[in-house]
């Protein structure tokens, strides 16, 4: 299973960081299975930089911004929602 790992809650949000929101959200619409943990300290990050996610012991970071392209999130979304695709 997917663990994100991101900067902890504020106001009712989810991530008090626009990318790791991101993250979260794109997970969230995709229906991927994923743990969310709020930390505050990113020293244990790669690059020192949160957010990040560990999957299978596999530790990605800054690849996560690749992952994360509009194109590629709205194809991914709608394979998803249209039961052409995997989600998780």
């Amino acid at each position: 299973m997917i663990t994100l790992y991101s900067y902890p809650e504020l106001f009712g949000v989810a991530d008090n960081n626009d990318y790791g929101l991101k993250v979260f959200a794109f997970f969230k619409l995709t229906g991927v299975s994923f743990t969310h943990e709020h930390i505050l300290d990113a020293s244990a990050a790669p690059r020192g930089q949160l957010p990040y996610i560990v999957d299978d012991g596999r530790t990605i970071g800054e690849r996560l911004r690749n992952i994360m392209q509009p194109k590629r999130n709205l194809r991914m979304l709608w394979e998803c929602k249209s039961g052409s695709g995997r989600a998780g």
